[in-house]
């Protein structure tokens, strides 16, 4: 599994934290939610010893702060009326 990733290159950070910001504010069926909601729901959702589990909970930190990084993009932006 890991060699078919390997082919993959990274993207650029900037997509890459729309693209998390898109998912970890968005609910399962559609529903806004907050960082922490999405994070908690997931983690509720797959058991500890699953990859997702383990996935999510070691990259919290990082998902949070993708989030906020977006979060502060959009906040600066000024939007014509």
């Amino acid at each position: 599994m890991l060699e078919e990733l390997e082919r993959y290159t990274e993207p650029p950070r900037d997509l890459a934290d729309v693209l998390i910001y898109a998912d970890m504010t968005t609910g399962p069926t559609g529903e806004t939610m907050t960082v922490d909601e999405r994070i908690a729901e997931i983690l509720t959702r797959y058991p500890e010893g699953d990859p997702v589990h383990q996935a999510v909970a070691a990259a919290a930190p990082e998902l949070r702060a993708a989030v906020a990084r977006v979060q502060e993009r959009l906040a600066g932006q000024v939007h014509p009326m």
